[in-house]
C-alpha cells in the first residue's frame, strides 16, 4: 500500500512519471505497426468467400484474384508503411522535442488513411462476391492500432520536451517561476 501512497501524492500535486522508455516504446510500436501494414500489403486483400458471417483467414488467394500489390490498395498501404517506419525511426533518432508533437499527428492521420484505405478495399472485395482477406485485417488492426499510439507519443514529446515537466518526469523538482 506504501507503494501506491506515492503515487497517489504525485498525482495529487499533479505531476506526471512519463520517461524516455515511454517514447522508446510508442516508436517501437509504431514501427511494429508499420512493418505489419508492410506484410499486409503483401497478403491478399479479397478472398473466397466460404459462407456467410465467416471469415476467410487463408494467407493464399484463388486464381482470380490478383495479389495486394497487383490490386489498386497495394502500392497506397507500402506507402503509407513506409510513412510510418520513417516516423518511427525519426522518433527513435531524433527523441522526445517539441516538433515531435507532429510525428504524433503523422501517426494519427496516416492510422485514419489505411482504415480509410482498408475500409474501401473490403467494400470492393464484397462488391465481387469475395470475402475480404488477411490482408485487409492486418492493415486495419496496424492502422486503428496507430491512432491511440500518435495521440500518446504526441502527448509524451509535449511533456517531456519541456524542460520544467522533464525535472519533473526525472524525479526532480520543477524549476522555479520566475
Amino acid at each position: 500500500m506504501a507503494k501506491f501512497r506515492g503515487l497517489r501524492e504525485r498525482a495529487r500535486k499533479g505531476l506526471h512519471h512519463f520517461g524516455l522508455i515511454d517514447w522508446v516504446g510508442d516508436a517501437l510500436l509504431a514501427l511494429a505497426c508499420g512493418i505489419a501494414i508492410m506484410c499486409g500489403s503483401f497478403l491478399p486483400f479479397a478472398n473466397s468467400k466460404i459462407g456467410e458471417g465467416h471469415l476467410n483467414w487463408s494467407a493464399t488467394r484463388p486464381d482470380m484474384i490478383n495479389g495486394a500489390i497487383a490490386s489498386g490498395f497495394g502500392v497506397p498501404m507500402l506507402v503509407t508503411a513506409g510513412i510510418v517506419v520513417a516516423a518511427a525511426v525519426c522518433m527513435i533518432a531524433l527523441g522526445p522535442r517539441r516538433f515531435m508533437v507532429g510525428g504524433g499527428v503523422v501517426l494519427i492521420v496516416v492510422g485514419l488513411v489505411v482504415v480509410g484505405q482498408s475500409g474501401h478495399a473490403a467494400a470492393s472485395a464484397r462488391m465481387y462476391g469475395y470475402s475480404p482477406g488477411l490482408g485487409l485485417f492486418v492493415t486495419t488492426l496496424a492502422g486503428i492500432l496507430l491512432v491511440p499510439i500518435g495521440l500518446a507519443s504526441g502527448m509524451v514529446a509535449w511533456i517531456l520536451s519541456d524542460p520544467a515537466r522533464a525535472a519533473v518526469a526525472a524525479g526532480g523538482e520543477p524549476p522555479p517561476q520566475v
